[in-house]
């Protein structure tokens, strides 16, 4: 009698290598969608704690804190941002003590609040940073007026948080009229494009010459990367963008946290919104488009679906 051998056959062994190949296919969209899934929910709650840190702060001085501070002095680069002002309301007592920042205007600025010397303003803030920006370096290397700065994928709107220049004039809740729950305050910006003036990220402490380092305007829909509309394009730095597919997330003067799709009804705009001398009107100070009425703090128009 023949002794029969057992085992695979080289085209069963092929067979069962390409179900196994087919079966990790399907699944790793699933999984890719799960981790982008507990990425945003990281993301949304950093912005939640970012919104009750301003809230906060405005229990604390009954103003919102300004996009960044640019005394009116003849030598008036002190310019600290909203990322470094709420520290204390962030767990962060320790570094804004360190930092000792001018907050309020004056001439000067010492040496020390120079990010190249001051090593506190290039620290990393987990809570400044959403986990699905893949740019993954402390100090953001497109904004460095100042220095290399700590980076941020957080920028505030310049409708209810404009810079202040001179006096003490940032704007008080109340001065919302649209309401609170209708204002947009604080939105994402990823580092994805990272060329010329497009998509470059944030930074938390502020010591910038442009608005844009810290701030955002309703120039353009969320996630817009192109220049079509538009023969200027550097002020797409102004838009709020993420690596999120299909959106951006962003969080209320309410403190709510909402999701605004890149679909959302948006105008575009033109001359980077520096038109006119109001701020809290510029910026699409007519159109009427669900977009630019959520960023508009007080034109009176009804916000609509979104």
């Amino acid at each position: 009698m023949s002794k029969r051998q057992t085992g695979f056959t080289l085209v069963e062994l092929l067979v069962v290598i390409a179900i196994i190949g087919i079966l990790v296919a399907l699944l790793l969209p699933a999984i890719q969608a799960a981790r982008e899934a507990a990425r945003r929910t990281q993301c949304v709650n950093n912005l939640k704690q970012i919104g009750l840190a301003i809230q906060n702060y405005h229990d604390t001085y009954n103003i919102m804190p300004p996009s960044y501070v640019d005394s009116s002095g003849t030598n008036h680069e002190i310019r600290w941002g909203w990322g470094l002002l709420i520290l204390p309301y962030m767990e962060q007592q320790a570094l804004f003590d360190s930092i000792n920042p001018i907050q309020w205007g004056g001439n000067g600025g010492a040496a020390n609040h120079d990010p190249d010397t001051n090593t506190g303003m290039q620290e990393r803030i987990d809570a400044y940073r959403c986990p699905s920006d893949p740019y993954n370096q402390d100090t953001n290397p497109y904004f460095t007026g100042k220095g290399r700065a700590g980076a941020s994928n957080y920028v505030i709107s310049e409708s209810v948080a404009a810079y202040e220049r001179g006096n003490h004039d940032a704007n008080p809740f109340s001065s919302i009229t649209d309401g609170l729950s209708n204002t947009l305050l604080v939105g994402e910006r990823d580092t994805s494009q990272q060329t010329g003036n497009r998509h470059t990220g944030a930074i938390w402490p502020g010591r910038q010459n442009s608005t844009s380092a810290t701030g955002f305007r309703s120039l353009y829909p969320p996630n817009y990367r192109g220049n079509d509309h538009w023969n200027s394009p550097g002020c797409i730095r102004y838009v709020i963008a993420s690596e999120h597919p299909g959106g951006v997330n962003a969080v209320l003067c309410d403190g709510a946290t909402v999701w605004l799709a890149d679909s959302i009804e948006a105008a575009y705009g033109g001359n980077c919104g520096d038109n006119t001398s109001d701020p809290v009107h510029k910026f699409f100070p007519t159109n009427n488009t669900v977009y630019q009425n959520l960023f508009n703090m007080r034109d009176g128009n009804s916000v609509g679906q979104y």
